[in-house]
């Protein structure tokens, strides 16, 4: 089981093909395809509440690599976090900010395989390739409400996902949510590939250095580390 919010890893610009395929695929795992418009679920809207605070699914995207979950949350009241600072949306809490306070979302596959967003980060070491994670994608906020996605991956077999959701700091108890395997499987044949995947080199390799005005103090005096030293 694994999860997390989202780290990313820069690109020193050296890395070996070996460590470019890491890469890639720890990139894969914290965002949706840049190149794909993801297939809606169409279900029932839910909305998980409390007397502070409701939560609900609001969009269920299928991607080829995985499944995207944004729930929208609503409070009642905005807090001060601390003396004289403007009141905050409570809800970023559940943005992998706080430990005990945050949102806790799990998913349980049709092959028994599970992953929740508990964990902070993403492990240091690569993950086998069918390990499932559960990655904060992204969430904004504005008055009392918030806005917070979740990127499931790899897509999952076929057959139902169970989606678990608790937020004991607003009272939300334990509850779960099967989205039904025909749905997904038709939400599958709805998403549309837009154009070719960009490679990997074009789109996170560092670009090249700007070449100094020739014959001058630059041209002399290159920064280090770079290909004229």
């Amino acid at each position: 089981m694994a999860g997390g919010g989202s780290v990313w890893k820069v690109n020193r610009g050296d890395e070996t093909p070996e460590e470019l395929v890491a890469l890639r695929r720890q990139r894969q795992r914290m965002s949706v395809p840049q190149n794909e418009a993801g297939g809606v679920v169409f279900v029932e809207p839910v909305v998980f509440r409390s007397a502070e605070c409701a939560l609900q699914l609001e969009t269920t995207r299928v991607f080829s690599t995985g499944v995207q979950f944004q729930f929208r949350v609503l409070v009642r009241k905005q807090t001060a976090q601390q003396p004289g600072q403007a009141p905050t949306v409570p809800p970023m809490l559940g943005m992998g900010r706080a430990g005990d306070d945050a949102l806790w979302v799990g998913v349980k596959l049709a092959d028994g395989r599970k992953a929740t967003n508990a964990g902070g980060r993403p492990p240091s070491v690569e993950l086998p390739e069918d390990a499932v994670t559960l990655f904060r994608t992204g969430g904004q906020s504005s008055g009392n409400s918030a806005l917070l996605s979740y990127f499931l991956t790899p897509a999952p077999p076929p057959g139902s996902v169970t989606l678990v959701l608790a937020w004991p700091t607003f009272d939300i108890e334990e509850s779960a949510l099967v989205i039904p395997a025909d749905e997904l499987a038709a939400a599958a044949t709805r998403r549309v590939t837009l154009w070719p995947e960009q490679p990997e080199d074009e789109r996170f390799n560092s670009p090249r250095p700007p070449r100094p005005p020739m014959g001058g103090w630059f041209e002399q005096n290159p920064p280090a580390g770079s290909s004229s030293d």
